[in-house]
């Protein structure tokens, strides 16, 4: 692959040191969160391992197999109603903060907070098989994007083309909805 992307026109070089190649679900997602009405959070730019509390290297984060999925998150600089998914390899995803938390999704500007672990909102989840890289990906909006939570879990293409008509039908009725997202590539080993 390292080849195949050196043979692209216009590329001098290709360091290849902290590259992962995703196939699906992540093609599709990746091209989901590049649509125009989404707008990639400048705080995620910055510093990973302080966006999701634990250390990473080239943008994704290491957890071993038994241990508990445990996310320290920063709302947007605006209120809003924050979605936190994780797509797994099997084409599923998780639902880890959905809405359906009895304290909510619901964030003030700039607020910190933790989904799962002991104490966490959300999904209580622990890595289990199979390994490999996954993919979270946090949404912030200035609105609720759903009017009743999601199941904990379904298909990763009906979520996201549920999420698409929902962007489509706002834009149509000239809605100004704020979205904001983030994602995170989390890779899993067995311990």
């Amino acid at each position: 692959m390292h080849q195949r992307i050196a043979s692209l026109p216009s590329v001098k070089a290709v360091e290849d040191q902290g590259l992962h190649l995703v196939g699906e679900p992540y093609c599709r997602v990746l091209s989901f969160l590049d649509q125009p009405d989404l707008v990639r959070s400048e705080d995620q730019t910055h510093d990973l391992a302080a966006a999701i509390g634990t250390s990473g290297q080239s943008g994704v984060a290491h957890y071993v197999g038994g241990t508990p999925l445990e996310l320290r998150l920063k709302a947007p600089k605006f209120a809003s109603h924050i979605y936190v998914d994780y797509f797994s390899s099997s084409g599923e995803v998780y639902h880890l903060l959905a809405g359906n938390d009895p304290r909510g999704n619901r964030f003030a500007p700039d607020e910190a907070f933790t989904v799962g672990g002991a104490r966490g909102r959300g999904l209580q989840a622990t890595i289990a098989p199979p390994y490999g890289l996954d993919l979270v990906v946090a949404i912030a909006s200035s609105e609720p994007l759903f009017a009743k939570p999601r199941p904990v879990a379904e298909r990763a293409p009906s979520y996201l083309d549920a999420l698409a008509g929902i962007l489509t039908e706002n834009a149509k009725r000239g809605r100004s909805l704020r979205v904001e997202y983030a994602y995170f590539i989390i890779n899993t080993t067995e311990r």
